[in-house]
C-alpha cells in the first residue's frame, strides 16, 4: 500500500509554530491548490503538519512560511479523529516529510513575492541534520 501526497500551493496564512510535549517544533499551516474543470476554477484547502527536525530548521522556515508563499509539500495523508462535547469530529491532514518554499519572501517585507527562490538542496539549507543533535 502507498500513502504519498505531493502538493504545490499557496499558504492561506502565516504558518503557526509551536512545541510538542517533547520540545520538538511542530509547524501547522494550510495550503490552497487550484484546479480548473469545465471552465470553473476550484480551490481545495489542505491542512499541513510538519514536525521540524530541529530549532535551526524551524528558524529557517519561520521567515519563509508566510501567507501567499508557494510551497511544495511531500508527505502522507492521515485522518485525525477526536471527540468534543460528545460530538465526533475528523479532518484530513497531510503529515509532511518535507516542505520547500518555492517563492522567495524577504524577511523585512513581502515585496519579493513572485520572484523565483534559488534552488538549493536540503543539505545546503539545513546542513548535516545529524550534527544538529537534539535541537542544538
Amino acid at each position: 500500500m502507498i500513502n504519498k501526497t505531493i502538493l504545490c500551493g499557496r499558504l492561506g496564512a502565516d504558518a503557526e509554530f509551536r512545541e510538542c510535549t517533547g520540545k520538538q517544533p511542530v509547524v501547522r499551516f494550510s495550503v490552497a491548490t487550484d484546479q480548473v474543470a469545465g471552465g470553473t476554477k476550484y480551490t481545495e484547502w489542505h491542512d499541513i503538519c510538519w514536525f521540524s527536525p530541529s530549532e535551526k530548521a524551524t528558524a529557517y522556515m519561520r521567515d519563509r512560511l508566510k501567507k501567499g508563499v508557494v510551497v511544495a509539500v511531500e508527505g502522507q495523508t492521515r485522518t485525525d479523529k477526536w471527540e468534543k462535547d460528545g460530538v465526533k469530529h475528523s479532518r484530513k491532514v497531510v503529515y509532511a516529510d518535507s516542505v520547500h518554499p518555492v517563492v522567495a519572501v524577504s524577511s523585512q517585507d513581502n515585496t519579493s513575492r513572485g520572484q523565483a527562490a534559488p534552488v538549493i538542496s536540503d543539505q545546503e539549507a539545513f546542513g548535516d541534520l545529524e550534527d544538529w543533535g537534539d535541537g542544538q
